[in-house]
């Protein structure tokens, strides 16, 4: 039986620009710094590591955010673009090569060995 599987990758600028745009309106974990850089090789630890610095300052601070809180940036980034995604699937964040990938198994209940996104991630969530 086939089964479908989606994947939308974003570059690191384009993470960056999801990450503070979702902080402003949000839970406010950035707290206003400005992202340095992003280390998307750790997502399959559930966390992505961004290192950011206060506006204009020289001082590195690593903060670890949870695959919940990038997924929902990145959800709340395709709703806003009407980029179209499946409200019924499992759904992974993986390590891309330039970047962070989104993505949904459709008709496949379990892959094994991804850091998955909870059940309970679904659009009503946003508010």
């Amino acid at each position: 039986m086939p089964t479908e599987f989606r994947k939308i990758t974003f570059s690191t600028d384009e993470i960056r620009t999801i990450m503070t745009d979702y902080d402003r309106r949000g839970k406010k974990m950035l707290a206003g710094k400005e992202i340095v850089s992003i280390n998307s090789e750790t997502v399959s630890t559930g966390v992505v590591e961004i290192a950011c610095s206060e506006r204009g300052a020289n001082v590195l601070q690593v903060i670890n955010v949870e695959v919940e809180y990038l997924g929902a940036a990145l959800i709340r980034y395709c709703i806003n673009r009407h980029i179209p995604i499946p409200k019924a699937a499992a759904r992974t964040i993986l390590s891309a090569r330039n970047g962070i990938s989104l993505c949904f198994y459709l008709d496949e209940p379990v892959k094994p060995a991804d850091v998955r996104l909870p059940d309970y991630f679904d659009y009503d969530f946003f508010g």
